[in-house]
Order: structure tokens, then C-alpha cells, then sequence
């Protein structure tokens, strides 16, 4: 995901969204990380040489760094995951309604 963002958001987000509905909707299980690579970079239109090209460089690296410092401050566990101004994450499972999460991100984000 790290090397689509980095060729390009309209990469990302067809890469994103494909697996999205491979795994969510689909229930799709892969068998391997490979696999699962390859379905993402033909959903991109990534090359596996353009993947291995760019996979190691420092662009890569750095989102990659952000992205694991993000999900280790926000205790991130699994999707949905909700954080209200950087600081909150809202526990989904206890979530009865839409109202019931549109009165709590209200609430968290006038703290």
C-alpha cells in the first residue's frame, strides 16, 4: 500500500478499496502475504518489478514509519477505527446507532 501511495493517490485508493472488498465483502482470506500483494499491485496497476523498485527507497520507508507510529498512538486494533481529534478512540462495539456516534464524535471533538 506504502509503494501505491507513494506512485500516486489514484493508485492507492484502487488498491485500498479492492481489498476492502476482497476481504470485507467478499470475506476473502489470503493465503500467503504474497498473494495478497499481488492482488494489490494488479488492482493498482503496479508492476512486481516497479514494487521491488521501489519498495526499499526512502519515500517508502518514511510512510511506512508514520503509518506504524499512527496505529501505535491510536491502539488501532481493527476496522472501523474511529479517533476523535487525534486522541479518542471511539469503541465501535459499543455503538448502537448512527445517532448514538454522531453525539459521541460531537461530544470527544468539543474536548
Amino acid at each position: 500500500m506504502a509503494v501505491a501511495k507513494t506512485v500516486g493517490e489514484d493508485k492507492y485508493k484502487a488498491a485500498k478499496m479492492a481489498l476492502y472488498a476482497k476481504i470485507h465483502d467478499e470475506k476473502t482470506k489470503f493465503a500467503t502475504g504474497d498473494e495478497l500483494i499481488r492482488f494489490g499491485l494488479s488492482q493498482a496497476g503496479i508492476s512486481q518489478e516497479e514494487f521491488n523498485r521501489l519498495k526499499g527507497t526512502p519515500e517508502v520507508k518514511q510512510l511506512l514509519a508514520k503509518w506504524d507510529q499512527g496505529i501505535a498512538i491510536a491502539k488501532i486494533q481493527g476496522i472501523p477505527a474511529l479517533v476523535v481529534n487525534g486522541k479518542y478512540l471511539i469503541n465501535t462495539k459499543s455503538i448502537r446507532s448512527m445517532p448514538m456516534l454522531d453525539e459521541m464524535i460531537l461530544e470527544l471533538s468539543k474536548k
